[in-house]
């Protein structure tokens, strides 16, 4: 399967009571369809890209509070759906493979 790279970049408007942002996307092949099941890297941005996972992994987390760690690389669902939660403003570069 051709590794799919995505980077962006979590800009968020500042918020005093707002540290960390919202990321949700689906996993698509190079013809559109979802790839359910598939792996996910949260990295920096200056990552390594050419092993899987990529490094280095970047901090991710499950809840708006940072309070339960997201495991990092995990798996898409079965519709090839992902969320996390990082720190707002940071730079980050999602591998799926």
């Amino acid at each position: 399967m051709k590794q799919i790279i995505l980077i962006l970049g979590l800009l968020v408007p500042p918020a005093a009571f707002a540290q960390l942002a919202k990321y949700d996307d689906i996993a698509l092949s190079n013809s559109g369809q979802p790839l359910g099941g598939s792996n996910i890297a949260v990295c920096q941005l200056t990552a390594t890209s050419a092993q899987q996972p990529c490094t280095p992994l970047a901090s991710i987390y499950q809840d708006s509070a940072g309070a339960a760690p997201q495991s990092n690389p995990f798996q898409a669902d079965s519709g090839g759906h992902f969320g996390f939660w990082a720190t707002k403003g940071s730079n980050l570069y999602v591998q799926i493979y």
